[in-house]
Parts: C-alpha cells; sequence; structure tokens
C-alpha cells in the first residue's frame, strides 16, 4: 500500500511539471510575440471595461470583466493596457497545461499529452488569440479547465469531482456563450456515467445548484450599466432592453449553419489544416476512432460538442468568423492526443516484445512531433514577432488596430491634436483606444468620443468642432475637409495658417499648388518603426484638375523602398478642384520602415500627377529644382537594437 501511495505521489508530480513545462514553454513564446501596448475593437475594449468596471458589448463577459480587474490589481506589469494582455498569455500558456492533463488523465499516455498540447499552443490562430486582449484566450482556459475537469471524473466519478464539472462548467457560461453550446453534451455524459443523478433528487439537486450559482455573476451588469461609462452604446431602460442585449439577437442570427453549408465546412477544413497540418489532423482522425472504441462514454460527450462547435461556428455570418473555430479546436486537440497515444501505445509494445521494431515506431512517431511543433513555429513567430514590434503604418480605413502600435499612435495623437470641446465619431475598431487613453490614462475628458461613425452629421449639428477617426467617401460639398494628425476635421469653412508645429517647406509646383509646410508627429522609432508626418498643401489660384499624391521614400543611393499614392488628399476625400485659393489642406500619412530596411539616410519624396485621358500619368514639376519630386530632409534611422 505505502509503495502504490508514494508511485502515484511521484506520478501526479511528474504529470504537473510536465505540464508546468508545457505551459512555460508556450508563455516563453508568447511573451516574445505579445502586443505591446494599447489596441483597437473588442481587444482593445477589453482593456480598458475590466479596469473601470463598465458594461462590455453583450452578452457582457462578467467573468472576463471581474476576473480582469482583479488580474489589473493584482499584476501591474507595465500599461494596464500591456497588463490585460498578459492576462490572455498566461491563460492562453495555462490551457496548453490543461489540455496536456486532460490527455494524460484520459490516454496514460504522457507523450501524446505533450505532442497533443504543444501542438495546440502553436497553433496560429491559438497563438494569435494568446497575444492580445481578447476573450478568447480566458475562453480557452475555461474550456480546457472543463475538460481536465470532466476527465478526473471520468475516471473516478465522485462527488468531488463532479462539483468542480459543474462549478467550471457554470463559470464557462459566464465567459462566452459559445461554452453554453456545450452544457447540454456536459449534462448527457454526465447522466450517462452517473445514473445516481437521475435517481437521487438531492445529488442531482447540489451539482445543480453549483451549475446555476455562477449565472449570478450576470448580476454584475445591471451594475455596470449604472456607471455610465464608456462604451454606453447599449440603452437599458427596460427588461426587453435587457433581454435583448444578453440575448444579442442581431448576432445570434446571424448564424445560419444550414444555408452554404458543404462550402462552410470545406472553409472549416482548411482552417483545420491550417492549424495542425495534414500530421496533426491525421492524427485526429485516428485518436477520434480509438477514442470510439475504447472510451465510449467520452468519445460521444467529445464528437458531440466538436460537431456542435464547429457546424455552428462555421455558419456565423459576422466578420472574422474562423475565430469561433476555437472551442472546437480544442476538443479535437484531444483527439490529436489521442492519435498519439494509440501510436506511442503500439511503439512501447512493440519495444518489449522486439526492440528494433519498437524504436522503428517510436522514433520516427517522436521525430514527427518535434517536426510539427518547430515547423509551426518557426513558420509563425517571424510574423507574430513583426506584427507587434513593427505593426506596419495606419491605412486609410483603420479597421484593423489589433497589432503593433497602431491604435496607440492613432488615439495618442488624436487626442493630442484636436481642438478644445471636440468630438471625434469613430467606428467600433477606432473608438476604443480613445476610450481607453480617457478612461484609463485620464487624456482629454473635454473630448466627446461618437459610436458609430455615420452619426457625423448630428456632431456637426451640435456646432462643436468634428473630426473623423478614418476615410469615409461621400463627404458633401459644402464642407472644407482637412486632416489634424491621423483625424479628419469636417470645417465650414477653409483654414489658411499652418499649425503651430508644422515646418515651412516653401515649394512650388507649376499650377499654383504650394507645399507650404510639414510636420513629423512623433520621431521615435523604437515604437513600432513608423514615422508619422503631416503635409500642408495651398493652392494660389482655383483648380480646374484633380491632382493625385504620391509619397514614396528613398534610400540615399536613389533606391525606392516605400511608396503610397491617394487619387485624393486628405485621405481621399478632398478633391484639389474643391480647395479655396489660401487654403491650407493637410494630408496624413505614416512612412514604414521594416526591420528589412538597413540603418541609414533616407528622404520622403512626394510627387503630384493627374491621369491622362488616353492613359498613363503627368507629373507637376517642381518650379525649384524643375524636378518632377519634391523632398523632405533627409532622415537618419538608427540600427535596430
Amino acid at each position: 500500500m505505502l509503495k502504490r501511495l508514494r508511485l502515484a505521489g511521484e506520478t501526479w508530480w511528474a504529470d504537473v511539471a510536465l505540464g508546468v513545462v508545457a505551459s512555460a514553454a508556450c508563455l516563453a513564446l508568447y511573451l516574445r510575440t505579445i502586443a505591446p501596448g494599447v489596441l483597437g475593437g473588442d481587444a482593445g475594449e477589453l482593456q480598458f471595461v475590466p479596469y473601470i468596471l463598465s458594461l462590455a458589448h453583450p452578452t457582457g463577459y462578467p467573468l472576463h470583466t471581474l476576473f480582469g480587474r482583479l488580474w489589473a490589481a493584482l499584476v501591474p506589469i507595465g500599461s494596464v493596457a500591456y497588463s490585460m494582455n498578459l492576462l490572455s498569455a498566461v491563460a492562453g500558456a495555462g490551457a496548453v497545461g490543461l489540455v496536456y492533463g486532460a490527455i494524460r488523465v484520459s490516454t496514460g499516455s504522457r507523450f501524446g499529452g505533450l505532442a497533443a498540447a504543444l501542438l495546440l499552443g502553436v497553433s496560429p490562430l491559438f497563438w494569435e488569440q494568446s497575444l492580445t486582449a481578447d476573450k478568447y484566450a480566458l475562453t480557452n482556459l475555461m474550456l480546457a479547465a472543463l475538460l481536465y475537469a470532466l476527465v478526473r471524473w471520468s475516471a473516478a466519478p465522485e462527488e468531488r469531482a463532479l462539483r468542480w464539472c459543474a462549478l467550471l462548467c457554470g463559470l464557462g457560461v459566464t465567459q462566452h456563450r459559445s461554452l453554453a453550446l456545450l452544457v447540454p453534451a456536459v449534462v448527457g455524459y454526465w447522466l450517462w456515467r452517473d445514473r445516481r443523478l437521475l435517481r437521487d433528487r438531492r445529488y442531482a439537486a447540489r451539482i445543480a445548484a453549483l451549475l446555476l450559482a455562477p449565472l449570478a455573476l450576470f448580476a454584475w451588469l445591471p451594475i455596470g450599466a449604472g456607471r455610465h461609462l464608456p462604451p454606453g452604446s447599449w440603452p437599458m431602460e427596460s427588461v426587453s432592453d435587457w433581454v435583448e442585449y444578453l440575448l444579442d439577437r442581431g448576432y445570434l442570427g446571424e448564424i445560419r449553419p444550414f444555408a452554404n453549408l458543404g462550402s462552410n465546412l470545406a472553409f472549416y477544413w482548411r482552417t483545420l489544416l491550417a492549424q495542425f497540418g495534414v500530421a496533426g489532423v491525421g492524427l485526429g482522425l485516428l485518436g477520434a476512432a480509438s477514442q470510439a472504441g475504447e472510451r465510449k462514454p467520452l468519445g460521444a460527450f467529445v464528437a458531440i460538442g466538436f460537431a456542435l462547435e464547429a457546424v455552428l461556428s462555421a455558419g456565423y455570418n459576422v466578420p472574422r468568423f474562423w475565430i469561433f473555430f476555437l472551442p472546437s479546436f480544442v476538443l479535437f486537440t484531444l483527439w490529436i492526443g489521442e492519435g498519439f497515444a494509440s501510436l506511442w501505445s503500439g511503439a512501447t509494445a512493440l519495444l518489449r516484445r522486439s526492440k528494433p521494431l519498437g524504436l522503428a515506431l517510436g522514433a520516427p512517431l517522436a521525430l514527427l512531433a518535434c517536426l510539427l511543433v518547430a515547423v509551426t513555429v518557426r513558420e509563425h513567430y517571424p510574423a507574430f514577432r513583426e506584427a507587434h514590434l513593427d505593426g506596419g503604418a495606419l491605412d486609410l480605413w483603420r479597421q484593423d488596430l489589433k497589432s503593433g502600435y497602431r491604435a496607440e499612435r492613432l488615439a495618442t495623437l488624436s487626442l493630442s491634436t484636436v481642438e478644445p470641446g471636440a468630438i471625434i465619431v469613430c467606428d467600433w475598431e477606432q473608438a476604443t483606444p480613445l476610450w481607453y487613453y480617457q478612461q484609463v490614462e485620464g487624456w482629454r475628458a473635454d473630448v466627446r468620443v461618437l459610436y458609430p461613425i455615420n452619426r457625423w452629421p448630428e456632431a456637426l449639428a451640435t456646432g462643436r468642432p468634428t473630426y473623423l477617426a478614418r476615410t469615409l467617401p461621400g463627404i458633401g460639398e459644402p464642407y472644407h475637409l482637412s486632416t489634424a494628425g491621423p483625424l479628419v476635421r469636417i470645417g465650414a469653412g477653409p483654414t489658411d495658417e499652418l499649425p503651430a508645429g508644422a515646418t515651412p517647406a516653401g515649394i512650388h509646383w507649376e499650377e499654383g499648388i504650394e507645399l507650404a509646410g510639414y510636420e513629423y508627429h512623433r520621431t521615435d522609432l523604437e515604437q513600432g518603426y513608423v514615422w508619422p508626418v503631416s503635409l500642408y498643401f495651398r493652392t494660389a489660384r482655383p483648380l480646374n484638375t484633380d491632382y493625385s499624391l504620391s509619397v514614396r521614400l528613398w534610400r540615399e543611393d536613389g533606391t525606392q523602398v516605400w511608396a503610397e499614392d491617394r487619387q485624393h488628399p486628405v485621405l481621399g476625400l478632398y478633391p484639389t478642384s474643391r480647395w479655396a485659393p489660401g487654403e491650407v489642406v493637410a494630408d496624413y500619412f505614416e512612412v514604414p520602415f521594416p526591420r528589412t530596411l538597413p540603418a541609414g539616410r533616407y528622404r520622403i519624396g512626394i510627387i503630384l500627377y493627374t491621369a491622362l485621358e488616353g492613359g498613363g500619368w503627368r507629373n507637376l514639376t517642381v518650379q525649384e529644382t524643375g524636378e518632377q519630386v519634391a523632398y523632405l530632409p533627409t532622415l537618419d534611422v538608427p540600427p535596430r537594437r
């Protein structure tokens, strides 16, 4: 008896150690590629909503909000934004360790658990969502914890283990409603494995109470709404308002699994292959068959849960719907572990009978596991690291602010530029980083962030200075437009003065167009290696032609390394034929210096041109030089650290 207990303890500690090693390896990888700060969209929202304890978008995510606030208080590492990104990294790494534990308990195979868990941890979608403050990494952690508890209970069906299952299942529902899809399968699995739930009412009531108790966290939502803090985009004036909010029918109605079922499942299959590779998916299918044959109740639960998550998420007609595949990928990882375990078991059995035969199967299998993980890391690590170290320049639409320093530049330059009492009209992607700086960092409480962007006429009607956070085709003739930092200012009349921070340029093209000045908004290339610049144009007389604008970057030896063309200035919104004589018109550009560019001297050049009716272009000539390119002073780019 004592010997058996001692060996069991050694086994448990060895499994804990391997789970921690798997988690630590993935966490180290995530920390090398983590988003450095403020983000846009849902990730940006969940960087400030937990900290200020307000109400997130439907369905509220009460567990994420309340736990996020606790995390920000207990782990004050870097900015609040970085701390919330770190929460996702730790949650993703924790999920990897728990998946290892679930596979180990289910199959008895350390090799299968470790290989499959690491493959999940480096799969691109799981990895990506472990780098930003969005809700999916914590959802993965809750699902992994539930799966671990379920297989532990399946191995030893005691009431204490079932209580943990029930509690984690309820908590998962308060984290993300995708986990609510698993509740029928989980309850069915309980009833299949433990008939006492059907016979003993008190026992069943205790389990039901633990399943339902976490739903009390939803009581936080009216408290958060009553604080009247951003986002504040959902009216909560009646019971029906709350029902609509919790059901989120607008998005719920976009789940149409049987519309285009074939093409939806084909896309899902391609995405699954992109995560785990052909070998990984093959191992998963082998594992599903093995689990169905050897552990029918568990196999039935995993199959039903996987089918529900895969089919419904594949039929979700919303942007970036593939993110909702993640719960099914976590479930599929159990099958990959089963597949590895089945083959490894065969190899060890052969090894006992014949060492050469055992090694002939075991060695290639171990090599395959290492290669699957190593090749995936090698393929995706550079892209993830560059995305968050550099992040790239803002485009005209600003619809992806979830990497690097793009959201930070947009928010900080916008709030430092706009006039007192201004209104910035935004899409969701741009609104959340602005709210972060207002609510967490205390910037510019006088500025109103208005969402969605189609409310710009409402903002103009107030008489307050009004700005757009992205390009918006269709701004009418009566308005005079100009950029203010990265924003577009909508004015009733023209502006004829250069801003105080602009450097006079005095560069003239034919047709009376002048580059009156320019302004470098930030020269700290360490944050994203992007050079934000505003160009200030002026015309001496009315223009009958609409001229296009090209901004380019040259190396000192004359090699062009980057270019951006716009049909019209002011983020493509303000044709030159609408300019008033003497009006100063600004246009904002972000010039990227990717890490492939060596240190040295660079110069920004500007070309004005017009398209010819018969095809081709005509470049305007710079009067001072007789050339077709107007150059700004050279820039010295230091070596990368």
